[in-house]
């Protein structure tokens, strides 16, 4: 009686075959993964510089109503945040109005807060995540613009939490001025006058900075940001570049900016 054939053994990886195909994978992730990082660095800034787009129509939109300005730059009664004797001849000592009754409300203080310039604007900007760079870790992204603990921009859990971009406090809307720096990425110091707080508001800052002395930080775009002009326009911008453009705008040796801390 004649026994079945048996079947050859498969073919299998020996120890060295193996340890061969593992070495070589880990070679194409080492050199896929610097790759991919530039292209989610890339996609990021790209996201960011979009944002400052749409803050910066907005912005104009805001304008065509307020005599082509700001709301830092629109007097109180005219619908802008500009208060008292620096509003307008026109305001008077128009100020915003008091609470009923009870403590009068600090609004000196609210003001500087970047994020009730930026939901002055909440009308015309529509939704309240563009304010949050994607590439900004410490940035908590606002779904809408209410007083809601899950995402709503007024909460106390995210407001200057949920805003990743300065305000440009010198902006005028001008034609000749149309290449001032509205707003850009909150990682902007200078080496002269580092980022302090104002007014006792511990997550906000108004800084005089000298143009020249103005440089990114090691952070959200490693050591290079956005910048959003007064036209509407957004680019990126390296240390020099943005040294170059504060040059170019300043009138008296100084800059004023507020910023979202974290």
């Amino acid at each position: 009686m004649k026994h079945p054939e048996t079947s050859p053994s498969s073919p299998a990886f020996t120890r060295i075959e193996l340890a061969v195909v593992l070495a070589v994978l880990a070679l194409l992730a080492a050199l896929a993964l610097p790759s991919l990082a530039t292209s989610r660095n890339r996609s990021e800034q790209i996201t960011c510089l979009n944002n400052l787009r749409q803050i910066g129509l907005a912005l104009r939109v805001w304008g065509n109503d307020h005599n082509d300005q700001v709301p830092w730059r629109t007097p109180w009664c005219e619908g802008g945040l500009m208060m008292g004797s620096l509003a307008s001849p026109t305001c008077g000592s128009d100020y915003p109005p008091q609470s009923g009754g009870g403590t009068p409300i600090n609004w000196g203080a609210w003001i500087n807060n970047p994020f009730i310039h930026w939901m002055w604007i909440s009308n015309d900007l529509a939704q309240p995540r563009v304010l949050a760079c994607p590439s900004d870790d410490a940035a908590r992204v606002a779904r809408d613009w209410s007083t809601s603990p899950a995402g709503g921009f007024l909460n106390a859990n995210f407001r200057n939490n949920a805003v990743s971009y300065f305000i440009g406090l010198d902006v005028n809307f001008r034609p000749d001025l149309t290449r001032m720096v509205v707003a850009g990425d909150r990682n902007m110091n200078s080496n002269a006058y580092p980022v302090r707080c104002s007014a006792g508001v511990s997550l906000a800052a108004a800084v005089t900075a000298y143009p020249l002395t103005i440089r990114w930080v090691d952070a959200i775009h490693r050591d290079s940001g956005n910048l959003l002009l007064l036209d509407g326009s957004a680019y990126p911008a390296t240390t020099p570049m943005l040294r170059e453009v504060m040059h170019i705008l300043d009138d008296n040796g100084q800059l004023h900016f507020l910023y979202p801390l974290r």
